[in-house]
């Protein structure tokens, strides 16, 4: 059932945040206006200066609104991230079965036939301690990718999907070989990280 529009506009801000570092911008933000009243004696100019200290006081509140609209409402590139990032974790809490099972990465590369691509070696999630155990197709946002998985150092599985990247399809995204750090996001417990390398989509699930 749905909730009314005020209860669930309610709800929903309830559950926004703002960080600290997002808190000081807009305090010096704000610093940097000045709204204060002018301090001198009455002039025949007096109302044309309280306008302006009304208006300057309007700028400096429709700033401040822009602002935190902007931390509360992320540019939609940002959501289409995030939808990517639930996407294959809702993927890796299913476990299909394999389809190619093999600890050799080579070997369950040239499984992919299908793709457009063939899947490759990650230099940054060949940082994660991890074993192959194979792979299987899959999907993300409707274009067809490989499901490469493997097994933590805690026994857990740990799952990394590769897809040709298309900044139409999937937005901007951060490139690692431009030395930009992964796109990171926590959903159901599990982290997941986001980044292009060697022209793929990259996308990494762990608990």
């Amino acid at each position: 059932m749905n909730k009314p529009l005020k209860e669930a506009s309610k709800s929903y801000f309830d559950n926004q945040s703002i960080s600290d570092a997002q808190f000081e911008n807009i305090e010096e933000l704000v610093r940097g206006l000045d709204v204060s009243e002018p301090k001198h004696e009455s002039t025949p100019e007096e109302p044309s200066r309280r306008r302006l200290g009304m208006f300057s006081l309007s700028t400096a509140a429709l700033v401040m609104l822009v602002a935190l609209a902007t931390l509360v409402f992320p540019p939609s590139e940002k959501e289409l991230s995030y939808v990517i990032a639930k996407e294959v974790a809702k993927n890796h809490i299913k476990l299909k079965p394999l389809e190619i099972s093999s600890s050799r990465f080579d070997v369950v590369s040239d499984y992919f036939t299908e793709l457009d691509f063939s899947p490759v070696p990650s230099g940054h999630f060949n940082h994660f301690n991890v074993d192959m155990l194979g792979g299987r197709y899959c999907s993300i946002q409707s274009v067809t990718a490989a499901q490469l998985r493997y097994k933590g150092a805690d026994g857990k599985p740990v799952t990394l999907y590769e897809v040709g990247y298309n900044k139409d399809i999937f937005g901007p995204l951060p490139n690692i070989e431009k030395e930009e750090g992964p796109a990171i996001y926590y959903v159901n417990g599990l982290e997941v990280q986001i980044w292009i390398e060697k022209g793929l989509l990259m996308a990494s699930v762990r608990s």
